[in-house]
């Protein structure tokens, strides 16, 4: 379910920056609107019971490009399903021309000597 999450994640942020979108003023980024950076933390439960925590961050790693991750680590009966392993999603964009641009998406979700992880990398140099 969270890879499928990430794959629509990844479909949206092409398509907001997708230059067909780009006359839309609500797309337009400027130094007022773009979020500033935070982290947060998420206590999982299913029926009262603590089964993992979500931490989330989005912070700014130079002027034009931002980091989005969130590492989800299961507690109690539900590290039989997802493992003792974290599992994190990451997200790079760059703001160029007040659009959003995505540069990567990295998902990584390893239990035991299964290796879910994926990558995709967003070349827009190339046509």
């Amino acid at each position: 379910m969270r890879i499928y999450n990430a794959c629509i994640y990844a479909t949206l942020v092409s398509l907001l920056a997708n230059p067909a979108f780009a006359d839309s003023d609500v797309l337009k980024l400027s130094e007022d609107n773009i979020p500033p950076a935070f982290k947060a933390s998420y206590r999982l439960e299913k029926s009262s019971l603590h089964v993992g925590t979500l931490d989330v961050a989005l912070e700014k790693t130079s002027s034009q490009q931002w980091l989005y991750q969130s590492s989800t680590l299961a507690k109690g009966v539900a590290i039989v399903f997802l493992g003792k392993k974290p599992i994190t999603d990451r997200s790079r964009l760059r703001v160029i021309n007040e659009s959003i641009l995505p540069i990567s998406f990295e998902h990584i979700q390893k239990k035991g000597k299964k290796d879910r992880s994926q990558y995709v990398s967003f070349n827009w140099q190339q046509k």
